[in-house]
């Protein structure tokens, strides 16, 4: 049986017996290198479009209702804002008189509420500095009378000490019956004073506990009053809001309630008549327009990133021209999927049906910029190849794939690419991958 000897022992084997000499080839390929730089440009959109004719332009109102007028007819010319059509407005007209009624009954409730919470904040507050006053007052009652019945106890207890000796000295026959009847009449009349003070006090702080715990209860009742009326201010303030919504909402129908023309041109058609009902949306009169317009396809993606009135730049034979998006389509295209885009060109004077160039700008960015020249493709992916220093005075290609942006002049974005790395830039080709090159005299290696 023969033996295998792997593939990374011969060349081991090679390396050793051929030492540091086997790291240089014989005759590196000699190629030219240029640092990736980061470079400020106008990030734009790039589109292939075509200059169209003539472009007809269906006028329609933005809400269904009874035509009152048109104003126009077939083959007469129009400018942009001029009258095509109306609408009849008794309806809008209703509903902005009703709108205006709410109004005025939601601010005569607003301000009726708002008087009412203020006498009955004021009605509170008087309660309170009367619940206050009763809550003194019962403090003087009661300090009265213990002051009072403090007075009585002290007789009381000197009284009751009387009597108690009354009784002894009687019980022991050293006073008469008629002196112990006078101390005994004397504490019964000193007790039933205390108790007649006792429950005058009882009574008359219970009085006062009455009509202070009534006051409470009234404020109580008053306040709920005020939380009653903040939630009828509440309410009216809202439909004071609903009713303003309503009117902004029947003036805009109104505003809606006529059609105007956008463009300059003349009419081509006069879809409906007066008396007629149309539906929003549906064409009323056709309008020719004597602009021309380039429409550009838009995918889903840069949809959002457009608006009307932005800038954009339309190139065809060598020259370019200002222009501007003048108007964006609300739905796709059911075919392509996407968003028909007009730019008005400014000075532009192309054959219909040409297909021209179309930039968008859409901001200011910074990106790694290389020569054209050092991007080469491979099965359908981009390449570039980079230089790495191998540590023996020649530098090693490796193989990079790049994503392409922005094209600069004759440079183009590499969107992944790091900048301050040098990129082979001539006779890609003709090199490969981990291919031992050195620097063509004159190019400088950082």
């Amino acid at each position: 049986m023969k033996k295998i000897i792997p593939l990374i022992s011969i060349s081991a084997l090679l390396l050793a017996a051929c030492g540091e000499s086997a790291a240089v080839e014989s005759s590196p390929t000699v190629v030219a290198a240029e640092m990736s730089e980061a470079t400020g440009y106008t990030e734009s959109l790039s589109y292939t479009g075509y200059a169209a004719a003539d472009e007809t332009k269906n006028f329609s109102f933005l809400l269904s209702g009874k035509i009152s007028e048109v104003c126009v007819e077939k083959g007469e010319a129009v400018k942009a804002g001029q009258v095509l059509a109306k609408l009849d407005t008794e309806s809008v007209q209703l509903a902005i008189d009703t709108a205006n009624d709410n109004i005025r009954l939601a601010e005569n409730q607003i301000s009726q509420v708002n008087t009412n919470i203020a006498v009955q904040k004021l009605t509170l507050e008087k309660t309170q500095i009367g619940i206050d006053a009763e809550k003194l007052n019962l403090k003087k009652i009661q300090d009265s009378y213990n002051s009072e019945i403090n007075t009585i106890m002290t007789n009381y207890n000197s009284v009751k000490a009387d009597y108690d000796r009354a009784k002894e000295l009687y019980e022991n026959g050293y006073i008469s019956e008629t002196d112990f009847e006078d101390a005994q009449y004397a504490l019964d009349t000193v007790t039933e004073t205390l108790n007649t003070a006792k429950s005058n006090m009882e009574n008359d702080v219970g009085l006062e506990e009455k009509s202070i715990e009534s006051m409470e209860n009234d404020y109580k009742l008053q306040e709920q009053a005020v939380k009653n009326s903040e939630d009828q201010l509440s309410a009216a303030q809202i439909s004071l809001s609903q009713a303003k919504t309503a009117l902004e909402s029947a003036n805009k129908n109104l505003t809606d309630s006529t059609l105007y023309s956008t463009v300059d041109g003349y009419v081509t058609a006069v879809v409906l008549k007066a008396g007629e009902v149309t539906s929003a949306g549906t064409p009323v009169v056709c309008v020719k327009s004597g602009d021309q317009v380039i429409n550009v396809g838009v995918g889903t993606a840069d949809y959002p990133k457009l608006s009307t009135g932005m800038r954009a730049e339309v190139s065809y034979n060598g020259d370019t021209y200002e222009a501007a998006i003048t108007n964006i389509a609300l739905y796709p295209d059911e075919t392509t999927r996407t968003y028909n885009v007009e730019i008005t060109p400014e000075n532009c004077d192309v054959a219909m049906g040409t297909l021209v160039n179309v930039q968008i700008p859409i901001g200011e960015s910074e990106g790694c910029f290389i020569p054209i020249s050092a991007v080469f493709n491979s099965g359908g992916v981009d390449y570039v190849y980079v230089l790495e220093e191998d540590g023996y005075g020649y530098y090693r290609t490796v193989r990079t794939e790049v994503i392409l942006g922005t094209l600069n002049s004759d440079k183009i974005l590499a969107e992944n690419l790091e900048t301050g790395v040098y990129v082979v830039t001539d006779g890609v080709t003709d090199i490969y991958d981990n291919q031992q090159v050195s620097i063509k005299e004159g190019v400088a290696y950082e």
